[in-house]
């Protein structure tokens, strides 16, 4: 009988969570990958959880005229004030863009669609052609979407994700085991 994951060293998890992704699995022989980033997750989280960042999108979502929540109004949701003024550049958005791919990874190995897709742009409201591009060459092969390019795959992939967001409001805290 292997140890529960909570009594795993961080170190081990981490490793554990390298060798799942490189071997391109999200099931081993004990645990779930999904299992092995919510434990690395819940130990280093703080107050941007993997549980909360997608509980606000989800519900921001579901309450914003076009579906989507913006960088700036998830860091709002997120810390209760806007980003500090003079900060330079969007550095803001790196912790966040950081753990929106951990996310995509959660999604992933539950099966989801992914859920941060939905979060986009301040000033355009949209994904960038830079984001659609980086989702559709790191995600196509995972999610077996016939599109012609990176923007129709994004906007089917943003379909499921607001579908899926409406068929399961508020069960994202914890996340879905």
């Amino acid at each position: 009988m292997p140890k529960p994951l909570s009594e795993h060293s961080i170190d081990d998890l981490k490793r554990l969570a390298v060798n799942y992704r490189a071997a391109g699995v999200t099931e081993g022989k004990h645990f779930t990958l999904a299992d092995i980033m919510r434990e690395i997750d819940r130990r280093q989280g703080g107050a941007l959880t993997l549980d909360n960042l997608t509980s606000i999108i989800a519900t921001s979502c579901l309450t914003a005229p076009e579906r989507k929540v913006s960088y700036r109004e998830l860091y709002l949701a997120m810390h209760g004030q806007p980003p500090a003024q003079g900060f330079v550049g969007n550095g803001w958005r790196i912790p966040l863009t950081s753990k929106l791919r951990e996310l995509s990874e959660l999604c992933h190995a539950h099966g989801w669609p992914l859920i941060s897709i939905l979060v986009v742009d301040n000033k355009t409201r949209r994904l960038t052609t830079d984001t659609e591009t980086a989702f559709y060459h790191d995600w196509k092969d995972k999610y077996p979407i016939k599109a012609v390019n990176a923007e129709k795959w994004c906007q089917q992939m943003t379909e499921q994700a607001l579908e899926f967001v409406r068929r399961h409001p508020g069960s994202f805290g914890p996340l879905a085991a």
